[in-house]
């Protein structure tokens, strides 16, 4: 293993996406300090030395697109950078897609026959390219998948690629003027309606009653993320394992009682006596 050189840290934090600095809220800028960036990579199983530098420093050229980009409205590429081996005069002879799919499913299709090279590399004796397919910059806040694909010449196998593409605000919103709300742990709210742990109807309503009737201007709540909901005891919502999934205590059964499960417990005298006890 080689030693790490002077700059190694900070050159594998940049390509592993750790950002050097921050401002937050008021517009304080927060520089990441070497003890973070070093904290962070090992986090990520990452050493941190001339090897693994080496070895990630092909990590965009050896896919087909990157698979995540962030930008802020104004700040959206002209151009995707798509990455893929190519021999030496094939470059008219090249396709390329992109299918742009935003939230509601709308979808646009970007296709390019012929690459005008704007960077090349040989990896391990193969010709790699860098080309350009154009792109959008007027897409509204949100997230898109795109989804790549590339056709060579001389082969049958066909290059796919997938990326996320976040066009994120430039800042947290500021409301105009002060206002108040309520905070809650939904997991704790009361109804008559609920089985003994809050739902998202009972959500619904109490942010229903809260804006109409109390003039609240927000309803802060727990994470509602899925947790693990067994030994040992003692998760938090606050502790993240995954935000991709919702916690499946606050479903209310009501609105999915066509489910086959539901249909067939409603019958049941225990079941009837255990949704009382609740």
């Amino acid at each position: 293993m080689s030693p790490e050189g002077p700059d190694t840290l900070h050159r594998l934090a940049e390509q592993l996406g750790i950002d050097p600095e921050y401002y937050d809220n008021w517009g304080q800028q927060h520089i990441t300090t070497p003890e973070t960036k070093r904290a962070i990579l090992g986090a990520m199983g990452v050493p941190v030395n001339e090897d693994e530098l080496l070895r990630r420093r092909h990590g965009d050229w050896l896919r087909l697109i990157s698979p995540v980009l962030v930008t802020g409205p104004q700040e959206q590429p002209e151009s995707i950078p798509l990455h893929f081996p190519l021999e030496a005069s094939q470059e008219h002879d090249v396709k390329l897609t992109v299918l742009v799919t935003d939230e509601d499913g709308r979808q646009d299709l970007i296709e390019l026959e012929g690459v005008n090279p704007v960077e090349e590399k040989t990896i391990d004796g193969v010709r790699h390219i860098k080309a350009l397919i154009p792109n959008r910059t007027d897409r509204p806040l949100g997230y898109y998948t795109m989804e790549a694909s590339c056709s060579t010449p001389g082969t049958q196998k066909v290059l796919t690629g997938s990326m996320r593409l976040i066009v994120a605000p430039e800042r947290c919103h500021e409301p105009e003027e002060s206002t108040w709300g309520l905070c809650l742990n939904l997991y704790g709210l009361r109804s008559g309606r609920n089985w003994g742990v809050g739902d998202l109807t009972d959500l619904k309503n109490t942010v229903t009653w809260a804006g109409r009737e109390l003039g609240a201007g927000f309803v802060g709540i727990n994470p509602l993320h899925a947790i693990p909901n067994e030994m040992p005891y003692g998760i938090s919502p606050y502790s993240s394992t995954s935000r991709l999934y919702r916690n499946h205590i606050y479903l209310d059964m009501q609105r999915v009682s066509d489910a086959p499960e539901y249909t067939a417990l409603i019958g049941s005298p225990e079941y009837r006596e255990g949704i009382k006890a609740l």
